[in-house]
């Protein structure tokens, strides 16, 4: 007896690059092996073709349940391999920025350290400042005491720091 065919290949699959048709006829192949192993397991014998019959039939009902099944599974398999692949993106992305922001943070370093000061300038500077500090400080009491005093005040302060009582210098202390 001549093997028949149901040409339910063609009814899924519209052409070599569909690929949710090819999808949905593995889940028809699956689902027929299934039916095969459940006879074989009820009966005990192998389901000959007058068996499928009933299981090709139907199949054709189910033919747009197929390929929505299909359409499902490529979904599911294409947001995860999508969702892998922007990961990995951003793992690279954020790899990078780190990588970006130590070499940068290093470089600002050295920069900086190029310009800070040393410890004997430091003091160096405070020794300066002091210095002046206290000559403006002086100064501020010269004219504090001359404003208070006058001038001719002033002048005998200068003679008495200055000069003894005889006229001659004094030695500043």
């Amino acid at each position: 007896m001549a093997r028949k065919y149901n040409f339910i290949y063609g009814e899924l699959i519209k052409g070599d690059d569909d690929l949710v048709g090819h999808v949905a006829y593995s889940i028809y192949k699956s689902k027929k092996v299934a039916f095969i192993q459940d006879f074989l397991d009820k009966k005990g014998t192998e389901a000959v073709e007058n068996d499928l019959d009933l299981f090709h039939q139907t199949s054709l009902q189910h033919l747009d349940s197929y390929r929505l099944e299909a359409q499902k599974i490529l979904h599911t398999y294409t947001q995860t391999t999508l969702s892998e692949y922007a990961s990995s993106i951003e793992k690279q992305s954020a790899d990078k920025v780190a990588a970006a922001r130590k070499g940068y943070t290093d470089k600002l370093k050295t920069t900086i350290e190029r310009f800070k000061p040393s410890f004997l300038s430091g003091v160096f500077q405070s020794l300066i400042g002091s210095i002046a500090f206290t000559f403006f400080l002086g100064f501020l009491l010269i004219v504090a005491f001359g404003a208070i005093h006058g001038t001719d005040g002033l002048l005998n302060l200068f003679k008495e720091i200055f000069f003894n009582a005889t006229g001659s210098p004094q030695p500043p202390l």
